[in-house]
């Protein structure tokens, strides 16, 4: 007999069509809410009354790694809460488990209505009824779904979440965020010191399981570089030193891993020797090890120089609130004005006002304001001399006002600056001895002394000022005393304090490269020395990267060289090889800390110390000089979900 019960009340069900006895039977919840029984095989499909559920109970998508999808992607993060849902689903006792409270990812086709479910795997939680935790899963797409435009939704014991809009692709048009593959624990990425335009990847696998290897979604499998299917030796994480075995190695090997793989995003398939035709040595339990490379296609510059009339010294790029890019060429001032459609690539150059008579510095300390309005505070050269003026630049009537110089300043010349979190701009009078700060009023235009507290050295000549999300500054000094030390300053306090060991040397000659905080949390220091260290902003841990590549036996470093963090959360970074920073020989690379890929080069080759990069709002990347664009790569565009902006109101 069969009953409905909420442990009160009970209802008689239609009997089932075949009649056993009860412990025959056993139950499952299908993901459509049905029920499925044996024996035989039979579906219960519930009454509308039956079927009904309450709001709390669906699973909430919260994020998912990218709405734009293809066959072969596999995978992809999505995240939410009650992905388990509010029960284990079904119950039989010691005799048959059959438990349900794990997601399930259904895509349906919107002209169609065609419904293809998505394999789940690597659950971050198993727990029921957790309403208030958000829980990770990845699905890989069907290998047999339809392309258009498609509903995705989260199912949990037949609720559905809210559906989401995705579109399926036959080929990814979308890239993931990081240079890093999305592999299995038994898949690794390694750096080819002698090869930066491609990354190796290995993986392996054991007889009678399935065997996947994969690159970022923007880049395919180009070339296998080892496959051997039986006794091979080495290891996953020395990627790249495989060797085969010289009495257990299947010759068909590499020519069935490059028919399944080959100019592929990613490829699996089940190790055996039917897979490979042949059973190389009989008895023992085999192995699979591959290694390929993954190629991608490279990024674009694009040149922007026509229209400027002397565009060799055009220098400084900044971002005015309208949208505008303005440079700096001596005294004269441009704008690049986007098109129609937004496009930097296609857009056009005017003339602004020209700075005051007789100013054209050089390498100052510059920044918007929160008004709109642009400072710019003196300079390395102004002709001959030290530049110790300040100037503002109001887009709005297109003029140019003075600021008087801070009473307590010695020299501004190049000094560092950044606007700290409340807009406040602060300037560093590092020429001044001991070295301190003057903070603007940007309404007042006066300037308030900043003690500098306890710092390190007398200086803060040639460093870099980084803000980090706690609302402090973080800076490696070249004023150091020779350790390998950084400060962070707090700006209430007025006072630095040490943030620990940068592990490696980033400083030399007194010069220190570029220091960025990237989106994941991670502030990344390039040394002029080559070395490259990390800053965990939530652990307040520093950690040694990797050295910069060595070119032609010698190491690059980015000695007074610019960088810009890519959309991908990924760094675009100059360095050079020569022994000082007047080297003419320039690389480009983008990194994120550990793996390098040589990026294209740019369209002129000037020395390092000379260019300056500014993210535009396309993501690109505007660089001077001349003046020229560089369009990322599709990987290069792909950032995560959790960094885009949210509008509250």
């Amino acid at each position: 007999y069969f009953f409905e019960t909420d442990g009160f009340v009970y209802r008689a069900v239609t009997p089932a069509l075949n009649d056993y006895v009860p412990y025959a039977y056993n139950m499952l919840v299908l993901p459509t809410g049905e029920i499925f029984m044996t024996p035989p095989s039979s579906i219960y499909t519930p009454s509308r009354a039956q079927k009904r559920y309450e709001v709390a109970w669906q699973p909430v998508i919260a994020s998912i790694e990218k709405t734009t999808l293809c066959a072969t992607d596999v995978n992809i993060k999505i995240s939410g809460t009650l992905f388990n849902g509010m029960t284990a689903g079904a119950a039989y006792g010691d005799d048959a488990q059959a438990a349900t409270n794990y997601p399930l990812v259904r895509i349906t086709n919107t002209a169609s209505l065609h419904v293809f479910y998505c394999r789940t795997h690597d659950h971050s939680s198993m727990a029921v009824q957790d309403t208030t935790s958000t829980v990770t899963t990845y699905f890989d797409v069907n290998r047999d779904i339809e392309t258009g435009a498609s509903t995705l939704v989260v199912v949990a014991n037949g609720i559905p979440s809210q559906p989401i809009a995705v579109t399926i692709l036959k080929t990814c048009a979308v890239q993931p965020t990081t240079m890093q593959p999305t592999l299995s624990s038994s898949v690794q990425p390694t750096v080819n010191p002698t090869n930066h335009q491609d990354l190796l990847v290995c993986g392996s696998s054991g007889e009678f399981s399935l065997f996947h290897l994969s690159c970022p979604t923007s880049e395919t499998i180009s070339s296998i570089v080892f496959a051997s299917y039986g006794l091979p030796s080495g290891s996953i994480g020395s990627c790249g030193s495989f060797q085969e075995s010289a009495v257990c190695h299947a010759s068909t090997s590499l020519a069935v891993v490059e028919s399944l793989c080959l100019n592929q995003t990613s490829c699996s398939l089940f190790v055996s020797n039917d897979m490979f035709k042949m059973d190389p040595c009989e008895g023992d339990l085999k192995r699979l090890f591959v290694s390929a490379r993954c190629t991608g296609v490279p990024g674009i510059w694009t040149d922007k120089s026509s229209g400027l009339h002397d565009y060799s010294y055009i220098r400084n790029p900044l971002l005015l609130t309208d949208g505008r890019v303005i440079v700096v060429d001596g005294n004269r001032v441009f704008a690049l004005n986007p098109d129609v459609f937004g496009s930097y690539t296609n857009g056009t150059w005017s003339e602004l006002a020209h700075m005051p008579s007789g100013d054209s510095p050089i390498y100052f300390a510059s920044a918007v304001l929160p008004d709109g309005n642009v400072i710019i505070s003196g300079g390395e050269y102004n002709n001959a001399g030290n530049y110790d003026r300040t100037i503002l630049y109001n887009p709005l009537t297109n003029t140019w006002s003075d600021i008087p110089k801070p009473s307590f300043a010695t020299s501004i010349s190049d000094a560092p600056s950044i606007l700290q979190p409340n807009g406040q701009f602060m300037l560093g009078l590092c020429s001044t001895s001991p070295a301190m700060g003057a903070v603007l009023n940007s309404t007042s235009l006066t300037w308030t002394k900043k003690s500098f507290h306890n710092k390190i050295g007398s200086s803060c000549s040639e460093d870099g000022w980084t803000l980090l999300p706690n609302g402090d500054m973080l800076s490696v000094s070249t004023s150091n005393g020779g350790q390998p030390v950084a400060e962070v300053y707090n700006f209430a306090t007025d006072s630095w304090s040490v943030s620990g060991s940068t592990v490696n040397m980033l400083p030399a000659d007194f010069e220190m490269g570029p220091e960025l905080l990237k989106p994941d949390g991670v502030f990344i220091a390039l040394g002029s020395s080559g070395n490259v260290a990390l800053y965990n902003t939530v652990t307040n841990q520093w950690s040694a990267g990797n050295p910069m590549p060595l070119i032609d036996g010698k190491r690059c470093h980015s000695t007074d060289a610019p960088a810009a963090v890519l959309p991908n959360g990924n760094v675009l970074f100059v360095c050079a090889t020569g022994p000082d920073f007047g080297d003419s020989e320039a690389y480009f690379f983008e990194t994120d800390g550990f793996v390098y890929r040589a990026v294209t080069p740019a369209l002129n080759d000037y020395v390092p110390y000379a260019y300056n990069m500014l993210v535009l709002p396309t993501g690109e990347i505007f660089m001077t000089p001349p003046s020229s664009i560089y369009t990322p790569s599709r990987a290069q565009k792909r950032y995560e979900v959790a960094w885009q902006p949210v509008i509250a109101s």
